[in-house]
């Protein structure tokens, strides 16, 4: 059994990445678990359409914890990214999205009005460009604005908690 993992351990990564998964993967599988579970309670919240947005938080979740010393995954970049993606989404989705061809500007419009937003304010958190064009495509609503923030201020909570003693990932290359 012990040479069947090592074989697939060198099947599956590089001398740099064994190492590294060898002696940190119960950090890599909390951070996964705690990804897992907060976007498992947002696809509930959402349900049906909604959950298009989720992938975006998918995104959320392992920059904030996989990489939390990184720009992106700091608490004020994450929150205040987040909340431009839903701004600039929900006032994309008040403009008609019909014919295809005016919807396909309105959608790329929502997406770089809010990379353009989070680069002035620099709130730069780039999953929250999937955020504004799932609700520029979908419409803006209290669940949808309550729970993308909900789960980015508990992801971001997390982080908090999680900062000392969990690995940032962000340099394993």
């Amino acid at each position: 059994m012990e040479r069947l993992r090592e074989l697939l351990l060198a099947a599956l990564f590089d001398d740099l990445a064994r190492e590294r998964w060898q002696t940190r993967w119960r950090s890599y599988l909390v951070a996964s678990l705690l990804s897992g579970l907060t976007l498992g309670v947002a696809l509930l919240l959402l349900g049906g359409e909604g959950q298009v947005i989720v992938a975006s938080l998918g995104a959320t979740a392992f920059i904030v914890l996989a990489m939390p010393k990184s720009r992106a995954a700091r608490t004020s970049s994450a929150i205040g990214g987040q909340a431009i993606g839903l701004l600039c989404g929900g006032l994309a989705s008040l403009v008609p999205h019909e014919p295809l061809l005016l919807a396909s500007v309105v959608n790329g419009l929502a997406v770089a009005v809010c990379a353009l937003a989070m680069l002035a304010t620099r709130y730069k958190h780039p999953p929250a460009a999937g955020t504004a064009l799932g609700v520029s495509v979908l419409g803006i609503s209290l669940d949808t604005f309550l729970t993308v923030m909900g789960v980015t201020v508990i992801i971001s909570a997390i982080r908090i908690i999680t900062l000392t003693v969990a690995p940032d990932f962000s340099a394993d290359q």
